[in-house]
């Protein structure tokens, strides 16, 4: 039996080697992890009786239970059963086997390099004491190895902010911890008393939503709860006194032992110098955190007729979508595995296997390396904010590998996409209830259904877009052609280039209210092909050089022409319009001014004439009443409202959706005559469009504004 046990344990250690390891998610996102359950003498540690997990639960061996343990969460193994001793265990959920083995790095690497300050111990000679002092800070002590503990202070730092220290050597903590912070260390690491948060009870216990602070214990080698007074020492459970301070050790942290395990200091064994009394029973762990070891390690043994310490686990729920630092899901540097949120670094590369996210917020300069056909699935909602200096960079990690960026429809499913690079081979699937893209390039098909805003973006592949409420489509390019789906309530497909398509240019499968203006549809085998039984809404549209047919089932409407656009040079894939470009001021003259003052354009890239911006808000007759302008519209925070009076007015500006609700007053009072501006701030609305209503005397104006969000 124990020989087949050592046979399963080299597969698994064996799989490690060869980098066959397929759930490397954060160590803290377990209660309790290990990768070999067995000490060094090939013994197994047990679960049994005193011991109560409440929490996730994962070994990648053999889990060893022992009379009656008692599991408050799921349990998983990466073998297919458990060893067994006289055992009656109770599991809250039905335990999981052959699970996914989880990576246990051979280095606190990340750790290392973000570290400040980085501490040594000048090989060895010296202690490092660090003590936890609660808003007043923290207290680092140095002192000879081996040697009586000194208050000979090394440095003092304020209350950390996602601050990592590490320490090239042995480190001793204690006390209260205000901030988030990380110690980590090359060496064994050793509890001297409680290491506990701020405003946490005795037993450590807190309210999470109200809970600030994180801590990170790591060692490379083992972490030892030191045999002190503060620690029960010399059967501390005895004392008869009741003092918790006495007989237990406090913990609030998310707890790693990388290469060796958590354990206690002087277990009683024979060849140890310190003997203690009969029984040593010490107290309990009390942890509300995580623990993570490779090889488990004793918190009681039965030597002195019983040593060391019970256990009561409780695990910290923040560690599924945050962590201390260095230890928060994707702070690796590999996503891998499910979480509820996870919010990366800037500037940083990630690969991507086998992960499923709740929700994912992406800041400017991250690359995510994609592996596999289907590496990331985002159930809820995606944020993902680049700048024009700093995008969003997504590929595959082999080059032209096919792969499938996909998120699916959660309860309140959020997608923002901002600057972002989606590179060939990638396709992506996004249902959700509100899609907002701005200023973003897909390199690959997009299969996309909600609520959809697409502004400035540029598409190489086929796209398919399906909205059951409201689609605005603006200035876009599209060089393999464009659907629309669902039954589409409140559609606009404004000043988008669609050139270069195989197919159909524009297909209209189905839609309820449809509006398509100064667009440029050129050089497709099929210009708009209208598959659906009622007529959008055309006009001031370019069709041109369509193969088969400019218009198929709908007529050009107003303004359309069928001219060549000129592009400057569409062989290059830059359309831009040239000098003398029919599609130059060419558009709806109702609608918002291109952004250098002058008519609007045909086509998603307008022609930019040299123009003072205050044109946008010219009068066009100093005798009438005018609404001359909003500028920029669309926008996305800020707007600038013009208007004019002839005369001394009482002047209402109100908004409406478009149902005709009142949203907001703008202007209600008497004006000088002239011209007038003001700064408009909708802070309380949501994105979409709006009417804007401008009233003096029997003056009445209405335009149509476009707020981005």
């Amino acid at each position: 039996m124990f020989k087949t046990i050592k046979i399963m344990l080299m597969v698994v250690a064996l799989a490690l080697i060869l980098g066959k390891v397929v759930n490397a998610v954060p160590l803290s996102y377990y209660q309790h992890v290990t990768h070999i359950e067995r000490d060094l003498n090939d013994e197994i540690i047990w679960f049994w009786t005193p011991d109560t997990m409440y929490g996730p639960v994962h070994s990648n061996d053999f889990i060893g239970l022992k009379y009656s343990p008692y599991f408050y969460g799921p349990v998983s193994t990466s073998q297919n059963q458990f060893q067994e001793f006289q055992a009656n265990p109770y599991f809250e959920l039905r335990p999981t086997f052959n699970a996914p083995v989880v990576e246990f790095p051979r280095s606190l690497l990340n750790l290392r390099n973000n570290a400040s300050p980085w501490v040594t111990s000048q090989n060895g000679q010296m202690m490092t004491w660090i003590y936890l002092r609660g808003e007043q800070g923290i207290d680092i002590y140095q002192y000879p190895n081996g040697g009586q503990r000194s208050d000979s202070l090394f440095e003092h730092l304020n209350v950390p902010d996602r601050q990592v220290i590490f320490v090239n050597g042995d480190v001793e903590v204690q006390g209260v911890l205000s901030g988030t912070l990380t110690i980590g260390c090359a060496g064994n690491m050793y509890l001297l008393d409680d290491c506990v948060y701020e405003g946490a009870n005795r037993f450590g216990g807190f309210e999470e939503d109200e809970m600030p602070h994180l801590l990170g214990l790591a060692s490379e080698n083992n972490i030892f709860i030191a045999n002190t007074v503060r620690n029960g020492r010399e059967n501390g459970l005895g004392d008869g006194q009741g003092r918790l301070d006495r007989h237990s050790i406090v913990l609030t942290a998310a707890l790693v032992a990388l290469n060796e395990s958590f354990t206690f200091e002087h277990q009683n064994d024979d060849w140890e110098r310190y003997q203690g009394p009969e029984p040593d029973e010490r107290g309990y762990i009390y942890l509300t955190g995580s623990v993570a070891q490779y090889r488990r390690g004793f918190t009681h043994r039965s030597n002195h007729q019983g040593t060391g310490y019970g256990k009561n686990y409780v695990y910290d729920n923040r560690f599924r979508h945050d962590g201390p630092p260095g230890f928060a899901p994707g702070e690796s540097g590999i996503l891998d595995g499910r979480y509820d949120r996870v919010e990366l670094q800037q500037r940083r590369t990630y690969q991507v296997r086998n992960a499923d996210i709740g929700t994912l917020i992406v800041p400017p300069g991250v690359v995510l390396e994609l592996e596999g056909q289907q590496p990331l699935v985002v159930r809820d909602s995606l944020i993902m904010r680049g700048t024009d200096e700093q995008p969003i960079m997504i590929r595959p990690e082999r080059e032209r590998d096919r792969t499938v960026f996909r998120v699916e429809r959660g309860v309140r499913s959020y997608v923002e996409l901002d600057n972002v690079i989606f590179e060939e081979s990638i396709e992506t699937q996004i249902d959700c209830d509100s899609l907002k893209v701005t200023n973003c390039e897909f390199n690959g098909p997009a299969i996309w259904e909600g609520t959809i805003q697409v502004y400035g973006s540029k598409f190489t592949g086929e796209v398919s877009l399906s909205s059951w409420h409201q689609l605005f489509v603006s200035r876009n390019v599209f060089q393999d052609g464009l659907t629309i789906a669902g039954d589409t309530r409140d559609g606009h497909l404004l000043n988008n280039t669609i050139t270069g398509s195989n197919a159909d240019g524009l297909r209209l499968r189905r839609f309820r209210n449809l509006e398509i203006q100064n667009n440029i549809i050129a050089f497709n085998r099929q210009g708009i092909n209208n598959q659906h039984y009622e007529e959008p809404h055309l006009g001031y549209n370019n069709v041109f050089a369509n193969v088969v047919d400019n218009f198929v089932d709908c007529s050009p409407g107003d303004g359309s022409i069928s001219l060549n656009p000129e592009f400057v040079s569409p062989r290059s894939f830059d359309y831009h319009l040239m000098e003398g470009s029919p599609c130059i001021d060419a558009g709806n003259p109702d609608s918002p001014p291109d952004l250098d003052g002058t008519r609007a354009d045909i086509g998603a890239l307008y022609f930019d004439q040299p123009n003072n911006i205050e044109d946008v808000f010219a009068p066009t007759n100093l005798e009438s009443f005018e609404l001359t302008g909003v500028y920029p519209n669309p926008f996305n925070s800020t707007a600038v409202i013009g208007y004019y009076l002839p005369e001394k007015s009482n002047v209402k500006i109100r908004l409406f959706d478009l149902a005709g609700r009142l949203q907001m007053r703008l202007v209600d009072r008497e004006c000088s005559a002239g011209s007038h501006k003001i700064d408009w701030t909708p802070k309380s609305l949501t994105a979409g469009m709006y009417l804007l209503q401008m009233q003096a005397g029997e003056f009445n104006s209405i335009r149509k504004v476009m707020l981005l969000k």
